[in-house]
Protein backbone atom coordinates (compact mmCIF):
# COMPACT_ATOMS: atom_id res chain seq x y z
CA UNK A 1 0.00 0.00 0.00
CA UNK A 2 1.64 3.46 -0.96
CA UNK A 3 1.10 5.95 1.71
CA UNK A 4 0.35 9.33 0.50
CA UNK A 5 2.29 12.32 2.75
CA UNK A 6 1.54 15.79 2.87
CA UNK A 7 3.18 18.83 4.79
CA UNK A 8 1.48 21.73 5.05
CA UNK A 9 2.85 24.91 6.60
CA UNK A 10 -0.26 26.82 8.07
CA UNK A 11 1.79 29.64 9.97
CA UNK A 12 3.67 32.60 9.24
CA UNK A 13 5.32 32.79 12.97
CA UNK A 14 8.74 31.10 11.81
CA UNK A 15 10.49 30.83 8.33
CA UNK A 16 10.66 27.69 7.00
CA UNK A 17 13.03 26.99 4.32
CA UNK A 18 10.69 24.74 1.24
CA UNK A 19 13.43 23.14 1.29
CA UNK A 20 13.21 21.94 5.09
CA UNK A 21 9.14 21.07 4.31
CA UNK A 22 10.24 19.05 1.23
CA UNK A 23 13.20 17.12 3.18
CA UNK A 24 10.38 16.91 5.71
CA UNK A 25 7.85 15.05 3.58
CA UNK A 26 10.35 12.81 2.20
CA UNK A 27 11.47 11.65 5.88
CA UNK A 28 7.87 11.35 7.28
CA UNK A 29 7.00 9.32 4.16
CA UNK A 30 10.04 6.76 5.22
CA UNK A 31 8.95 6.68 8.96
CA UNK A 32 5.43 6.20 7.84
CA UNK A 33 6.49 2.96 5.14
CA UNK A 34 8.81 1.81 8.48
CA UNK A 35 6.05 2.08 11.19
CA UNK A 36 3.89 -0.28 8.43
CA UNK A 37 6.46 -2.31 8.05
CA UNK A 38 7.01 -2.91 11.92
CA UNK A 39 3.15 -3.05 12.97
CA UNK A 40 2.87 -5.87 15.27
CA UNK A 41 -0.59 -6.17 14.76
CA UNK A 42 -2.28 -6.31 10.56
CA UNK A 43 -5.09 -5.22 11.62
CA UNK A 44 -3.46 -1.88 13.26
CA UNK A 45 -5.39 1.39 12.19
CA UNK A 46 -1.58 2.13 10.27
CA UNK A 47 -2.69 -0.36 7.68
CA UNK A 48 -5.92 1.30 6.66
CA UNK A 49 -4.34 4.72 6.30
CA UNK A 50 -4.33 6.27 2.92
CA UNK A 51 -3.19 9.87 3.60
CA UNK A 52 -0.94 10.83 6.40
CA UNK A 53 -0.89 14.86 7.17
CA UNK A 54 1.19 16.84 9.04
CA UNK A 55 0.37 20.55 9.28
CA UNK A 56 2.86 23.13 11.17
CA UNK A 57 0.39 25.84 12.76
CA UNK A 58 0.47 28.95 15.17
CA UNK A 59 -0.25 28.44 18.95
CA UNK A 60 -3.67 30.53 18.12
CA UNK A 61 -4.61 27.89 15.70
CA UNK A 62 -3.64 24.87 17.85
CA UNK A 63 -5.34 26.43 20.93
CA UNK A 64 -8.36 26.91 19.02
CA UNK A 65 -8.13 22.95 17.55
CA UNK A 66 -7.41 21.72 20.64
CA UNK A 67 -10.17 23.40 22.14
CA UNK A 68 -13.11 22.31 19.52
CA UNK A 69 -11.72 18.45 19.09
CA UNK A 70 -10.70 18.19 22.70
CA UNK A 71 -12.27 20.29 24.59
CA UNK A 72 -9.27 21.34 26.46
CA UNK A 73 -7.93 25.40 26.81
CA UNK A 74 -4.58 26.20 24.80
CA UNK A 75 -1.81 25.10 22.10
CA UNK A 76 -0.62 21.93 21.91
CA UNK A 77 2.23 20.37 20.57
CA UNK A 78 0.40 17.33 18.90
CA UNK A 79 -3.02 16.28 18.06
CA UNK A 80 -3.83 13.04 16.38
CA UNK A 81 -6.80 11.68 14.33
CA UNK A 82 -7.52 9.19 12.62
Amino acid sequence: MSLEVIIGNHQEATEIPESWLTALERVAHEAAKLALENAAEHDSPLHHLATLEVALVDDATSDQVHRDFMQIEGPTDVITFH
